[in-house]
């Protein structure tokens, strides 16, 4: 257990972490959607703030640790993405651009992975979660209290057709709505994670009315998300008996034929005011497709958005959009299929640590396990029609990067605890319990076969 002054040191500079990369609240004191007149101070040094945040918190941990033992926590599956990440600034048409965002991914996986290996991951996801109270409760009260600064104008030189929605301290609808939905749920399955009563409410309130007024449907499709996942972690709580798999595959048929059956229909469009081509979206994804075929193995750059190929069609066929409005398609088109695997394949296995984790573990440990899958479920379904949920420096970005580096930490953690244990078989099983006696470790080469424990009537006949 790390002492009180450390916690709150360790909190508040992920804490830091997070609003740095995420520019939480820079809008305030200079919006890009008005274009109003000056200088973007915070703008022009933004990309310093972000670095020296990271650089501060490995700095602390090297430092409190008083060893270098916190670079083993750096988790391995990510190291990959990272490397093609810096790599490709050697290919990409705005190589210092690359160069300098492959660089904060770089420091902010450090940073977040040996921050969550002394908070553990209960004390990071409440950090997370009391960081996402503050900004819905400001949210609400700049989108109620100072409207010209907390919605949509009419007057914006951009994006003025969602005028009177909500965006809170950020500069747009869609960066309010995935913090909204994040907190709606997360304050009302868990709010031990939370920590105070009186603001859970008062966050739940907030969270709700942002959500609603932000009027962003790719929020409220990733909402249903991670409602439908926490239902399914609540059922399981009722029937403890019955696997969790089977929970699952059941929720999850549930899920695709509810899919099927309303997509028989304009029904879900309507609800969600799009229509089949998602806004445009489709349109864009096409034009994707063409860029990717000229580079399909390592793209066009780190955080190129597809560089000059892709973009000079967006501007020829829609004008002046960035992305291709779909992470999937970035990830592609920025760094190649080779990148996209390098991502997509350790998030595959940190969600599947993640479900077998939360299945050993009790208390607020198990609840932090299940808000982490919630957060990261309803980022990969965002992903599909937004750009932002997989990027490290863009609105809820930092969040899912911060829970893909605190859940692939906790599975370095994880396998070192299980080192020390040693197998032992009970009815028929194999478990892991403490290791005893002298020796070398067990799962070593050099450790003795696989003990039993005693049976009921062999430990009849000791005693």
């Amino acid at each position: 257990m790390i002492a009180i002054k450390e916690r709150t040191l360790l909190r508040g500079l992920l804490v830091l972490i997070i609003v740095t990369y995420g520019a939480i609240g820079r809008d305030l004191f200079h919006s890009r959607m008005s274009g109003a007149a000056g200088t973007d101070a915070i703008g022009e040094i933004l990309v310093y703030l972000r670095f020296g945040s990271a650089m501060l918190a490995v700095v602390t941990c090297l430092l409190l640790s008083r060893s270098l033992k916190p670079f083993l926590t750096v988790p391995v599956l990510l190291l990959p993405y990272i490397v093609i990440v810096l790599a490709s600034s050697l290919w990409s048409e705005d190589a210092k651009n690359t160069l300098r965002a492959a660089i904060l991914l770089g420091s902010f996986i450090p940073a977040v992975a040996m921050l969550s290996w002394r908070l553990g991951i209960a004390d990071t996801i409440g950090t997370l979660m009391g960081l996402l109270a503050a900004t819905l409760i400001a949210s609400f009260l700049f989108a109620t209290l100072v409207p010209s600064i907390g919605r949509h104008q009419g007057s914006d030189l951009v994006q003025n057709v969602h005028a009177g929605r909500w965006r809170g301290i950020f500069d747009h609808k869609n960066g309010l709505g995935p913090h909204a939905a994040y907190g709606f749920l997360l304050f009302w399955l868990y709010p031990k994670l939370l920590g105070r009563a009186w603001l859970r409410w008062i966050a739940l309130g907030s969270a709700l009315a942002c959500l609603l007024f932000a009027g962003s449907a790719t929020s409220m499709v990733g909402a249903a998300a991670m409602a439908t996942l926490g239902g399914l972690f609540l059922a399981h709580r009722a029937v403890p008996g019955v696997p969790f798999k089977l929970i699952f595959a059941a929720g999850l048929a549930l899920f695709v034929l509810a899919g099927a059956l309303i997509s028989e229909s304009d029904l879900l469009f309507q609800v969600l005011g799009r229509d089949e081509t998602l806004t445009g979206r489709t349109y864009l994804w096409e034009l994707a497709v063409l860029s990717i075929r000229e580079a399909p193995l390592f793209g066009f750059g780190y955080s190129s958005f597809g560089g000059t190929v892709f973009n000079g069609r967006v501007v020829a066929y829609f004008g002046d959009i960035t992305g291709p409005e779909s992470s999937y398609f970035n990830i592609v088109m920025e760094t190649g299929f080779v990148g996209a695997l390098a991502l997509l394949v350790p998030i595959a296995v940190i969600v599947s640590f993640a479900f077998r984790r939360r299945s050993e573990t009790r208390g607020v440990e198990q609840q932090a396990y299940e808000a982490s899958l919630l957060i990261l479920i309803a980022a990969l379904v965002m992903g599909v029609t937004e750009t932002n949920p997989l990027l490290v420096t863009s609105y809820a970005g930092p969040f899912n990067f911060a829970i893909i580096t605190c859940l692939a930490t906790q599975r370095l953690v994880a396998a070192a605890q299980r080192a020390r244990l040693s197998p032992v078989r009970r009815n028929g099983r194999v478990v892991f319990v403490p290791f005893e006696g002298r020796g070398p470790a067990p799962g070593t080469r050099q450790a003795g076969p696989m003990r039993r424990e005693p049976g009921p009537r062999e430990r009849g006949l000791r005693s």
